[in-house]
């Protein structure tokens, strides 16, 4: 049940703010920790690179926000291309 609140929020978030806002950003990132601890490694990587983006281009490419999703992008790819977990 809590995908389908974060996936309520964000249509909200995204209605009001729009796409590019880092409150949406926010809920995308949640939203794919969720993912990831339910072992959809692919959905949640994607997540995390779209939160990504929009974090570097608001706050920039050190802010704490874009070094924690950049890891966790990072993590899940490496994962996916070597195999290891």
């Amino acid at each position: 049940q809590a995908e389908q609140w974060y996936r309520e929020a964000l249509a909200i978030k995204e209605e009001l703010l729009g796409g590019g806002h880092p409150d949406v950003a926010l809920i995308i990132g949640n939203l794919g920790a969720l993912l990831h601890q339910q072992h959809r490694e692919p959905e949640a990587a994607q997540c995390y690179r779209q939160a990504l983006a929009i974090a570097e281009h608001t706050f920039g490419l050190q802010h704490p926000r874009s070094v924690w999703l950049r890891a966790k992008r990072d993590l899940l790819t490496r994962t996916f291309v070597h195999g290891s977990s």
